[in-house]
């Protein structure tokens, strides 16, 4: 065999090596984000958060979460409080050995948000809102002998567009859809980084807020049209005497 045949083959065989190799880390490192996704996640909200795959290159830092669900907390229709098919992330592959985590960005694009009141007048939104504000997040310091808790992370950008909130009060017999405006965060974790449960509380907060202040306005709208309309019935009665 010619030494020219034997290099070719040796190239060949470490390409597949190399190739098998980066198809092994591209899956393993989905499984990662996964678990640790719902694995923080239920921390931040204090409900079940479970996400169908993700997909994160070592090459190019791209990739993506798919199926993200937050349940909304008991005692309410049992719809998702948050659903999104797909979310884009980006991330530099060089400090995924590093404790210090840069992703680039995290893209929300039409996340879908249930605002709902149950009998008693609570608001799902409102009751992950307060445990996102005042809950621990996993990552924080809790021993669970996985070298990952230790780790930080910096988010760059993180962007959540065109989230579209369904209003629904039964009571009230209400049931709208709201578009909410684009919110932007940059610097997330700052310089030192923040814990994973840190980084989702900083994250999650302002989108549950800003769905729940637009609720809240719908639900008052509601409202004051039927007050309107019931004094104007009361006017009416009074002038046909």
């Amino acid at each position: 065999m010619s030494f020219r045949r034997i290099l070719a083959l040796t190239a060949g065989a470490l390409l597949l090596v190399l190739g098998a190799a980066g198809w092994w880390a591209y899956g393993h490192l989905g499984a990662l984000v996964k678990r640790a996704v719902e694995t923080v996640g239920p921390t931040v909200t204090g409900t079940p958060v479970t996400l169908t795959a993700a997909t994160v290159s070592v090459f190019s830092g791209e990739g993506a979460l798919l199926g993200l669900d937050i349940a909304s907390p008991s005692g309410f229709s049992g719809g998702n409080a948050f659903h999104l098919g797909r979310v884009a992330l980006s991330l530099e592959p060089g400090s995924l050995a590093r404790k210090l985590v840069h992703v680039r960005s995290i893209v929300l694009d039409q996340p879908e948000l249930l605002a709902e009141t149950d009998a008693a007048g609570n608001i799902n939104l409102k009751m992950l809102l307060d445990h996102a504000r005042g809950g621990r997040a996993a990552g924080d310091g809790e021993s669970g002998g996985d070298s990952g808790e230790a780790r930080r992370i910096v988010i760059d950008e993180f962007v959540c567009s065109a989230a579209k909130v369904r209003v629904l009060a039964p009571a009230l017999k209400l049931d709208r859809a709201v578009t909410l405006d684009t919110i932007r965060l940059r610097g997330i974790g700052g310089r030192q980084g923040a814990t994973p449960g840190q980084a989702a509380q900083q994250m999650l907060r302002p989108v549950l807020d800003a769905a729940l202040q637009a609720a809240l306005r719908e639900v008052i709208a509601s409202r004051r049209g039927d007050i309107e309309k019931r004094a104007g019935e009361e006017l009416e009665k009074l002038f046909r005497k």
